[in-house]
């Protein structure tokens, strides 16, 4: 009797030690599924993602690093699944100017009026309007792994609209101003005089550096811009267009273009202070351009595209570095917009890698993936034998003795950062091999 109870406290005392030794990191990892590939093919069995995204309106796929060719690969899969067998209509992209999808994915008619006539053709920068891949980001649209959905909006499979504003004005000012200039006319509006839509659509002539995040203008030339594109946005909004026409796109686009000047204004700090201005600016702009497609399209389903940063819902529990605790704090992100505004109809979706390559597909140099620290996730996640793997973080909240716990990721560009990142994403998919992204078109 006494051998067993010396026995019986030698288990307890070992389990014990067992139960203090593993850390929260090992204990996330433990609720890893594996993701298989079907048999019948080389995609992945998603299947599993069915009964994740059942009650969601919107899915939010993010990368760690926008080199993360693999992490194209599988987000294109993901949407793939979600179009053919979830019902989801439009991916909302990052790196895609929110006028110019207007005008590539938008209404027909949008275009009829944007020509390559010599006038334009500085502005044009050679864009060709009418091609989807040319319009989004090349170091997406170009990568070969970004293939699969590239042709699924060439073929209508799944629309497509851009979240961004600070690419518009300074690639299509002079398209804007002409189609504002035709609306102007055909509404009777007759807000300008020829003299003042002249200088506003030949505007790119006062750029003197043409920097695509902070051009520098000639004398104070940019609050005359703004003083007439003012008095355009505001006769337009006055004359209250309807829902989802002409008008109210040139009004959201107008906006779009002051946000961007804000941010040229945030870029001439260089300080730290800069650039979480310049951040905050961006990123309340995507929302606000997500969520005006969604006001008007609000029985359709939404699937975002971008950095898992932008994604995040809860960047102020995560540490920036290890001596900087406010940074991200200071900083907010669309993630946090999402989550106040649309809250359980979300579920996002961040993607990482514990070993491989990452790479821009427009430059040479490739960075490996190597030397996980042993306190991280993925750590963790690199001791099983999957090849692909997915948490859901979202069922785990309901162990609030867990839901509360900081843990340590490199979710956010391969950093290891400490955060509670179970109220962060609401699931993580493991791809364990990273690769570069591939050009296959030339610059």
């Amino acid at each position: 009797m006494r051998t067993t109870k010396v026995l019986l406290a030698a288990i307890f005392f070992s389990l014990t030690l067992i139960m203090k030794a593993q850390t929260i990191e090992s204990k996330i990892a433990s609720h890893m599924i594996e993701v298989k590939k079907n048999t019948q093919d080389t995609l992945l069995d998603l299947n599993f993602l069915k009964e994740k995204v059942k009650d969601k309106s919107i899915v939010f796929l993010g990368e760690a690093g926008h080199g993360d060719g693999k992490t194209f690969d599988v987000k294109c899969q993901i949407i793939k699944y979600l179009v053919e067998n979830e019902h989801y209509t439009t991916v909302v992209l990052e790196g895609l100017d929110f006028f110019l999808s207007q005008i590539v994915c938008g209404k027909q008619g949008y275009d009829t009026v944007i020509t390559h006539d010599a006038q334009l053709a500085k502005a044009d920068k050679g864009i060709r309007l009418n091609d989807f891949r040319m319009a989004w980001i090349p170091q997406w649209s170009y990568s070969k792994q970004t293939a699969m959905l590239v042709n699924m909006v060439k073929q209508a499979k799944v629309k497509c609209y851009g979240m961004e504003s600070h690419t518009g004005f300074y690639y299509y000012n002079a398209y804007l101003s002409r189609l504002l200039e035709e609306y102007s006319d055909s509404t009777k509006l007759n807000v300008l005089t020829k003299s003042e839509w002249a200088t506003l659509i030949r505007f790119d002539n006062q750029i003197e550096d043409y920097n695509p995040f902070a051009p520098k203008f000639k004398d104070d030339s940019i609050e005359l811009y703004k003083k007439l594109l003012g008095k355009v946005l505001s006769e337009i909004e006055k004359s209250k267009p309807e829902l989802n026409s002409k008008g109210d796109m040139l009004i959201q686009s107008m906006k779009n273009v002051f946000g961007n000047i804000k941010e040229f204004k945030a870029y001439a700090d260089t300080t730290m202070e800069g650039d979480i201005a310049i951040n905050n600016i961006r990123d309340s702009e995507m929302y606000a351009n997500l969520a005006w497609y969604m006001q008007r399209h609000p029985l359709e389903k939404i699937i975002i595209w971008a950095a898992s940063f932008h994604g995040c819902e809860d960047l102020g529990n995560i540490k920036h570095r290890l001596n900087d605790s406010t940074y991200y704090k200071r900083t907010h992100v669309m993630g946090e917009y999402l989550r106040k505004n649309f809250n359980k109809k979300v579920y996002s979706i961040a993607c990482i890698s514990s070993e491989g390559k990452e790479g821009l597909n427009y430059d040479t140099a490739t960075y490996n993936i190597d030397s996980i620290p042993e306190n991280s996730l993925e750590y963790q996640m690199a001791k099983t034998n999957y090849s692909y793997g997915f948490i859901d973080f979202e069922s785990l909240r309901n162990d609030k003795e867990l839901y509360n716990k900081k843990f340590h990721s490199m979710i956010l560009g391969y950093k290891n950062k400490e955060g509670r990142w179970l109220s962060a994403f609401e699931g993580v998919f493991y791809i364990r091999k990273q690769e570069r992204a591939i050009a296959q078109y030339k610059y």
